[in-house]
């Protein structure tokens, strides 16, 4: 899958849709290959929208190896509070 991670999350709600388990796995595999400090915020609250629990749990391990440079962002302040629980 050669798109961006901001998309596969949406290609991932369509896959569950049509019940493709193989596409919904890849599609968790290139988010998670293709996080980083400036998208990771953003694929947490898409994660959390679209009920992906192993995407968001990737996430959450994700901000707390890389905390220092992850608060710093200001994507931080947009973030749904529910979120984070």
């Amino acid at each position: 899958l050669q798109s961006s991670e901001k998309y596969m999350v949406d290609v991932w709600v369509l896959a569950k849709t049509y019940g493709l388990k193989r596409a919904m796995g890849l599609c968790i595999q290139a988010i998670m290959k293709n996080l980083d400090n400036a998208n990771v915020l953003f694929i947490l609250q898409s994660a959390h929208r679209s009920k992906i629990p192993p995407v968001k749990a990737f996430c959450l391990e994700y901000i707390m190896k890389n905390y220092e440079a992850v608060v710093q962002s200001p994507s931080l302040k947009e973030l749904e509070s529910e979120v984070l629980v």
